[in-house]
């Protein structure tokens, strides 16, 4: 009886010890704008029009209609990739319809979202005929 006592509290006290804590786990530093286009090697905005599973992914593709970084002036849609499921760190979800400010990295190829992203939605289109952030 005293042995499986004694392997319970050890047992309780690894997971204290070793489970992640969440405060731990993700630490994000907060960008704005301006940070953010001059960090990420690819920054635009855009308009969700769909989104699709693809393998462990969701890729998103996007109407462009403002370029930042990485992205020329003739492309009109990008499609980025962003993990799907939990993360400790926050990604992203992207809603069809809704427009964002885009921060995306080059992954073998693509470009991806990832944990700690400062991708964000936008207000709609401000009267001037401008965007506001």
């Amino acid at each position: 009886m005293a042995y499986r006592w004694r392997v319970a509290i050890v047992a309780v006290v690894l997971e204290f010890v070793c489970a992640p804590r969440v405060s731990e786990a993700c630490s994000c530093a907060l960008l704005d704008h301006a940070q953010a286009v001059r960090q990420f090697p690819v920054a635009f905005r855009g308009t969700v029009r769909s989104a699709r599973r693809v393998g462990g992914d969701v890729e998103i593709t996007f109407a462009v209609h403002v370029r930042w970084n990485g992205v020329s002036a003739a492309t009109r849609e990008v499609r980025v990739l962003r993990r799907r499921g939990r993360s400790m760190c926050p990604i992203p979800s992207f809603r069809e319809g809704v427009r964002y400010n885009v921060y995306a990295e080059r992954d073998h190829g693509a470009l991806r979202v990832s944990g700690c992203n400062p991708s964000e939605e936008t207000e709609f289109a401000a009267p001037s005929g401008g965007f506001r952030r």
